[in-house]
């Protein structure tokens, strides 16, 4: 494995990495650090001097996925989805390059969406981020639907999304999970998101104390459809409807978490509160 018990990359790790990046593998020409992943070992790796030849990246900080075997199909489509996205002109990080097990993208400065959205943030930045988050979305939907099928982006939840540092601009990364599919499946996973991550409904005895992860949710589903309207998509939908996909997906997903219980406890007051804030989303002027 390329991690050490102490979380250090291997000696064979860093001489795969000089193969791939077109670097001699000298002492002090990396640094790296391992990131907390559910699905890989994943390294924020840094390198100290520009690599040889036409393809190899000038010195900087850039993120190591490490595929297992049999994970190719994976590791090959996230990288053809984070390319093809990216020339679409989708905000999603850049592939540097990738060989054997590894995927190399480019790092970008900043937090994830749910550091901001749970963080010390501002009330007002945090609306924003939803709203682009929202945004995000329909324009990747829209990018890679042909009129007929979609493509969704898969794993949709809020430490799959970037702030960036200074600008605000929300990247989406991890897209491995993308395919073809229903696009609600996007919208109605990363409001559960926004409500389960602490403090969330899980952690939380009485929803009206986090009555502002409701409005956030509403500002998210807002945006997605004025977008999807702005690239020519009629969205004609029933607030009932949509709350019973909502809630069954939420449902459905409370059972990874173990908290099934706790949900259908809160279920009625649930949908109550979605209802009021997510109501506005569905009156078209």
């Amino acid at each position: 494995m390329p991690a050490r018990d102490d979380g250090f990359p291997s000696g064979e790790f860093f001489d795969a990495i000089s193969e791939v990046l077109h670097v001699s593998p000298e002492p002090g020409m990396y640094s790296a650090e391992l990131f907390k992943s559910k699905k890989h070992e994943t390294f924020l790796l840094s390198t100290s001097r520009p690599g040889e030849g036409h393809n190899a990246p000038l010195p900087g900080t850039f993120v190591v996925k490490v595929f297992d075997a049999g994970q190719d199909d994976a590791k090959a489509r996230e990288s053809a989805t984070l390319a093809s996205a990216r020339a679409r002109g989708i905000l999603v990080p850049c592939v540097v390059a990738t060989a054997g097990r590894f995927l190399i993208i480019e790092h970008l400065a900043g937090e994830n969406a749910s550091d901001v959205i749970n963080g010390p943030a501002t009330s007002d930045m945090k609306d924003d981020v939803a709203t682009k988050l929202g945004t995000w979305l329909a324009d990747f939907h829209h990018a890679f639907s042909d009129g007929q099928e979609w493509t969704i982006r898969g794993d949709s939840n809020l430490r799959n999304f970037i702030v960036e540092a200074g600008s605000g601009v929300v990247v989406g990364i991890d897209l491995e999970e993308s395919g073809r599919g229903d696009p609600d499946g996007d919208v109605l996973e990363l409001i559960d998101s926004i409500l389960i991550t602490n403090p969330g409904i899980y952690t939380t005895a009485v929803l009206e104390t986090i009555r502002w992860k409701f409005s956030l949710c509403g500002s998210l589903l807002d945006a997605y459809f004025k977008q999807m309207r702005v690239h020519g998509h009629a969205i004609e939908r029933d607030l009932d409807d949509f709350l019973d996909q909502l809630i069954a997906t939420m449902h459905r997903l409370s059972f990874r978490r173990h908290a099934q219980d706790v949900f259908q406890e809160q279920e009625r007051d649930l949908r109550d509160m979605l209802h009021h804030e997510l109501r506005s989303c569905f009156i078209i002027f």
